[in-house]
């Protein structure tokens, strides 16, 4: 095979001067996607450097998981996970005469009668009924284990609790203590060892 016919490609990339004055050859990218000059590999490595800060930093925040769930036709909540025991359908919820207007019954928990929440009454969420699909979130906080009723169980997402915005006052917040916080602009993170503290969920004796 002739010089002729080495269809080979050559790369010869020149970076200052070797013996004799010539230039001396410099290692190239034979691919061409990688920067060769020194003002384009600078600009790589800074580039380099901003990425291993953004991901040190995203190492270090404090991500917690919720499960969100829906209230009424819009409104989002979300339950930290770490207070989840599970979630079951909402079945038959018996009424219980005597209770507050937030509790909306009781159900059978595995031979248990556990207590259910009405979130609507605590936030002024349209009253209109639960959907066909409703569901129980069984969770913990303040010492209790309760049921909190929803219309949907939407999925589960994380939060970073320094991002969390405050909430608005608003007639939908009896309490602002009950709200850790707004995820994402549409999403109220409930902060369950305040809301089970209510005393409105309590059953007073002397009446």
């Amino acid at each position: 095979m002739s010089d002729d016919d080495d269809r080979t490609p050559r790369f010869r990339v020149f970076e200052g001067s070797g013996p004799g004055g010539r230039e001396a050859p410099r290692r190239a990218d034979p691919t061409g996607l990688m920067p060769v000059e020194p003002a384009e590999v600078m600009v790589l490595e800074r580039r380099a450097r901003a990425l291993r800060d953004e991901v040190d930093k995203a190492e270090d925040v404090d991500f917690q998981a919720f499960v969100r769930v829906r209230l009424g036709s819009r409104e989002r909540y979300g339950i930290p996970y770490r207070h989840v025991r599970e979630v079951m359908p909402a079945g038959h919820i018996a009424d219980v005469p005597g209770t507050p207007d937030v509790i909306r019954g009781v159900v059978n928990r595995r031979g248990e009668l556990l207590t259910v929440l009405d979130l609507k009454q605590f936030f002024q969420v349209d009253r209109a009924g639960y959907e066909d699909d409703a569901a129980v979130v069984v969770a913990t906080g303040a010492g209790l284990c309760v049921g909190i009723l929803v219309d949907q169980v939407e999925g589960q997402d994380l939060f970073d609790p320094a991002k969390l915005k405050p909430p608005f006052p608003s007639d939908g917040i009896a309490d602002l203590h009950h709200v850790a916080g707004i995820h994402e602009g549409h999403v109220t993170v409930l902060n369950m060892e305040s809301l089970l503290s209510d005393p409105s969920i309590f059953i007073d004796d002397a009446s």
